[in-house]
């Protein structure tokens, strides 16, 4: 690798000219006019479902068959339908399990028609009776 520059391909030393606009006086606007851009024929839609296909292109589109998808046991992971409901709770609990142990928690609630809050303090309720054990402090239900 050397160690000098290049040479810059140009007919005139720039730092030697006093006006720049010497060196540009044969360039007008005109002459940086885009190209026109070759027009095609539009596609048909068929065509291009069938290029798709062809191609292994997966589409991004809903897909109307799998809208409706909920979590039911068995089938593995599913879509399940989206729970929001105003109900006063308003802190996160993040826990790690495994994807049988969610696909059965959200079962449940599909069952129940429950949120997901409803069916853990159930679930709370049931292990302390069946466990014999009594929480010390008292729940303060709902907030007003």
């Amino acid at each position: 690798m050397s160690k000098s520059r290049a040479a810059i391909p140009f007919d005139e030393d720039f730092s030697q000219t006093s006006d720049f606009t010497k060196t540009f006086e044969n360039v007008s606007p005109q002459t940086f006019r885009p190209e026109s851009a070759a027009t095609t024929a539009p596609v048909s839609v068929a065509k291009l479902t069938q290029v798709a296909a062809a191609s292994g292109f997966q589409s991004r589109e809903p897909n109307a068959a799998a809208s409706h998808l909920t979590s039911v046991p068995g089938e593995g992971r599913s879509r399940r339908p989206r729970r929001i409901y105003r109900t006063g709770r308003n802190t996160p609990l993040n826990i790690k399990a495994r994807p049988h142990e969610v696909d059965k928690f959200n079962w449940i609630c599909t069952q129940k028609n429950w949120v997901q809050g409803v069916t853990l303090q159930n679930a709370l309720i049931a292990l302390e009776e069946k466990l014999g054990l009594k929480y010390p402090v008292e729940d303060p239900g709902p907030p007003s």
